[in-house]
């Protein structure tokens, strides 16, 4: 009697190995998602779903609310209040185009006819896709382990995490970006082409990073002198430019299609716009997945050796980082707009997981990957806490507040229009150039000499942010007449004041500002005025502190909010005495008023 044969993949054991690795991960990764908590349906995902629905039933984009009120609760556990804000005035018909992309909707509409989650289990399937063609990009650069390893860590981390299996467009442009470039790669024929010219159909985001795509694609038919193979080439993205712009004028009105608040910053807003969706606490690329800096390091070293996929993922994640990282992101989970540039610094990733040799090199990206599975580990156990995160961190704070002996998110900025902020982005920048400079130059000089000096970087990093919050007997509140001042029997020095309800938008919602008084031991007073109204006030730098008073010269009723929740922050770090007692990062702060 012979023994059954084996499939090929286990026949060509261990040879196939990441594969079956690969395959393992994909259905861990569905299963997470599928299994855990429901991720709410906030931010642009109503939008899509409206066009969905309402095109197959309708013929239009849009839909009664007594219809839309059911699929709503299908998805969010709640009934609708009312529709989603989907159209604008950008129609040909006046106030009737829809203000955000359709086509994937159109494409997904006679599904929803089965059950409202087609939409997202598609999307899921199309993400699940693109690490596929992720995996088979990082093997042709680095070779089968750092592959797994670096699609393993992309599939589990921010920001593509959140959005694999949610009715965004981002996974849509992620996986057509990634097997387009795939293919360009390995059969670069009729289907890459198609691939690029159906980026721009899933969102003009990525229209950029397909043309360049398309260029790569052609450039060495050019060099060559092949103009029949080129011509060929050019012709779905001509079709599918056509398309674009048909579709685009009758339903939009316009050429750029649903370009809206979340367009891409014109040149001279880089500067504002990039360190914001780099570090931000709603928003922050590496505020909440710092392991990306490693990707983008080991891009640029490549790029320097010479190696091709490494050249072009450079100039790609330029690209996307330029055209692709929009001013708004709106309602939504980290580091949505990088989303894009997932295919890019994956590729990274495994470039540099294929230098590690030895604890030493080893180390950096240990220390990163567990501060960015933090955030891993928080998403899992209750996705919605980083909606919360608007004009300061909840899900840090519910880190620290589970015993996590620093707070990260206290290191991290809302805006660029304050001094504070300002100061905060600038050492964050400052930190991350450093080592992003020391990952290039140990990924080309691997070895302990530039690999330690990265790991006391990230630990002195973490460090800083090491807090103890004061307990309730180390102060005392005083509320009345709308203002909050808390008394301390013990002067300290503070970190940081937390007050209020953080899920609520003081500032933006009305334009609400804050008065803040500190009274120093010797009784000097330092004022700070008219400061943009935040649930998080940075006290660093300011002293020893016997009492603050906060006030609100717009009527926002303070005393009420210290009695919701306050907070307050006292540096446990060694470096953080250090740096304020010799005033390093502390900017410009007002002079002390004398007793």
């Amino acid at each position: 009697m012979h023994a059954p044969a084996l499939p090929p993949l286990l026949r060509r054991w261990p040879q196939g190995w990441d594969s079956i690795a690969l395959a393992a991960l994909l259905v861990a990764v569905a299963a997470l998602l599928l299994a855990m908590r429901r991720q709410g349906m906030t931010g642009d995902e109503p939008r899509y779903l409206l066009y969905a629905t309402s095109l197959i039933r309708h013929g239009t984009f849009t839909m009664p609310l007594e219809e839309w009120s059911p699929i709503h609760r299908a998805l969010n556990g709640v009934p609708a209040a009312e529709l989603p804000p989907s159209l604008n005035g950008g129609g040909p018909n006046g106030g009737t185009g829809p203000s955000h992309p359709v086509y994937i909707p159109a494409l997904l509409s006679p599904f929803t006819l089965l059950t409202p989650q087609a939409p997202r289990l598609t999307t899921l399937a199309v993400g699940l896709a693109g690490l596929v063609a992720v995996h088979r990009l990082c093997r042709l650069a680095a070779g089968p382990r750092p592959a797994i390893l670096a699609v393993a860590v992309a599939a589990l981390t921010m920001p593509l995490m959140p959005y694999l299996h949610l009715f965004y467009m981002e996974a849509w442009i992620f996986s057509l970006t990634a097997l387009a470039w795939w293919r360009l790669h390995t059969r670069p024929g009729l289907l890459a082409a198609a691939l690029i010219a159906a980026i721009p159909l899933a969102h003009m985001r990525g229209s950029v990073v397909a043309a360049t795509l398309y260029a790569f694609l052609l450039w060495p038919l050019l060099r060559a002198g092949n103009w029949r193979r080129l011509a060929t080439l050019l012709i779905p993205g001509l079709i599918g430019l056509a398309l674009l712009v048909a579709l685009n004028l009758a339903i939009y009105g316009a050429l750029t299609g649903p370009v809206n608040t979340a367009r891409p910053p014109l040149p001279w807003a880089w500067a504002e716009v990039l360190p914001m969706q780099l570090f931000n606490v709603r928003h922050g690329l590496l505020a909440y997945a710092p392991i990306w800096i490693l990707g983008a390091a080991a891009l640029a070293a490549g790029a320097i050796r010479g190696a091709p996929l490494a050249r072009q993922g450079l100039i790609l994640l330029a690209v996307a980082a330029v055209t692709g990282v929009g001013v708004n992101p709106g309602e939504g989970w980290p580091g949505r707009f990088w989303v894009l540039s997932m295919p890019m610094l994956t590729l990274g990733l495994a470039h540099w997981i294929g230098k590690e040799k030895g604890i030493a090199m080893r180390l950096p990206g240990a220390l990163l990957l567990l501060l960015t599975l933090l955030n891993t580990v928080l998403f899992f156990a209750g996705p919605n806490n980083f909606l919360d995160n608007r004009q300061s961190t909840v899900s840090y704070g519910v880190l620290f507040d589970g015993g996590v002996p620093f707070h990260l998110g206290l290191l991290l900025p809302v805006e660029l229009n304050e001094a504070d902020q300002r100061a905060m982005v600038a050492r964050l920048l400052l930190g991350f150039a450093a080592l992003f400079l020391l990952g290039v130059a140990a990924w080309l000089r691997p070895g302990w000499r530039l690999a330690l000096p990265m790991a006391l970087l990230i630990l002195g990093g973490a460090e800083l942010a090491r807090v103890t919050n004061l307990p309730r007997t180390a102060y005392a509140l005083e509320t009345g007449n709308g203002a909050a001042r808390i008394a301390f029997p013990t002067p300290q020095p503070l970190v940081a004041l937390q007050i209020g309800d953080p899920r609520q938008m003081w500032h933006y919602d009305t334009d609400n500002r804050l008065d803040l008084q500190v009274t120093h031991p010797d009784g000097s007073v330092t004022r700070l005025a008219h400061l943009q109204a935040r649930q998080l006030l940075h006290l660093r730098c300011l002293g020893s502190i016997a009492a603050v008073t906060v006030t609100s010269s717009t009527g926002l009723d303070m005393a009420a909010q210290a009695e919701y929740r306050l907070r307050l922050y006292r540096p446990a770090s060694m470096l953080e005495r250090l740096a304020t007692r010799h005033r390093i990062g502390c900017g410009d702060h007002p002079k002390r008023n004398s007793p």
